[in-house]
């Protein structure tokens, strides 16, 4: 239902947008474009009475399944999500690297015990 409505060439991706200045790539600052074009256009479409299924939460339950829906939607950007394993993985090996008597490599990763156990 949403593709019928979209303003994007069907299947291009976010740096295809980026690439070419698509209105889209400006308005969403490189970022996820795709993946914030549908999160913006899902809940426009909810703000119709007809079709908010959410209605009868509380605030803060709608605030909680809103920022769940946008966590779950933007985690589908691959690049996103690359370098948020490239840190994590960073962030294990200088852990690791703490345990293996390197205790420079800790710089706040690790808990204070971290020096105790380098």
């Amino acid at each position: 239902m949403l593709c019928a409505r979209t303003r994007l060439p069907a299947g291009v991706t976010n740096d295809f947008l980026i690439t070419t200045q698509h209105e889209l790539a400006i308005a969403y600052n490189d970022m996820s474009v795709n993946e914030n074009y549908h999160l913006a256009s899902s809940f426009k479409l909810l703000l119709r009475p007809q079709n908010n299924f959410l209605e009868h939460l509380s605030r803060e339950d709608y605030c909680f399944v809103r920022g769940l829906m946008v966590d779950i939607v933007l985690s589908t950007d691959m690049k996103v999500r690359l370098m948020c394993d490239v840190w994590l993985f960073a962030h294990r090996v200088a852990f690791l690297s703490c345990h293996c008597c390197v205790p420079s490599l800790c710089k706040g990763v690790c808990s204070s015990s971290c020096e105790m156990l380098c």
